[in-house]
């Protein structure tokens, strides 16, 4: 997809540049090195178990995408180059306007605000590719994730035993987004 190739430069809360540009194959030791900065309560709340490192199966999942039903995309820092995060949604086949979509950043980036631009960017993909709503599990008391859907649509909350389901209403891309995915 032509758009797909694309990146874009966002300033975040406190005057850092980011590049946000879709994930490739060749990204694989750039999304390790997030994994590895990643705490372990990091790591248990965006994949739901203790991780101690990303299988080379797993590296291909998340690196290897059409940009269309599957979408990754990176958060670069443009000082050092590094990796900040990955926002990636995954289209349900069951029902092709839904996808279940899952946001890291790396634990010294928290609170700068690149979670939400990575979502926003997301979200923008999403419906650009037909995706109406995203649904997302997350702990119950993680505020943090409760906070960063605000914003991006209407949410609504479903219990899941100790979790929260959320399905996340995506807002209809403006006219100025709908021509430019990237």
């Amino acid at each position: 997809m032509p758009g797909c190739q694309r990146s874009c430069t966002v300033t975040l809360r406190d005057g850092a540049a980011v590049r946000l540009r879709p994930i490739t194959p060749a990204d694989k030791p750039l999304l390790v090195d997030v994994f590895e900065r990643l705490c372990k309560r990091s790591r248990y709340r965006r994949f739901f178990m203790s991780l101690r490192e990303v299988s080379p199966a797993m590296l291909a999942f998340f690196t290897e995408v059409d940009h269309s039903d599957r979408e990754a995309i990176l958060a670069i820092d443009l000082t050092s180059g590094r990796a900040l995060g990955v926002a990636r949604y995954v289209r349900l086949s069951e029902a092709p306007e839904t996808a279940e979509a899952a946001v890291a950043v790396v634990d010294d980036w928290h609170g700068r605000g690149v979670a939400h631009a990575l979502l926003a960017k997301l979200s923008s993909r999403a419906r650009h590719e037909g995706i109406l709503r995203f649904v997302a599990l997350v702990e119950a008391e993680n505020r943090d994730a409760l906070a960063l859907v605000e914003g991006v649509g209407d949410c609504d909350l479903q219990p899941a035993g100790p979790n929260l389901e959320l399905v996340i209403n995506l807002k209809p891309v403006e006219d100025r987004d709908s021509k430019r995915p990237f």
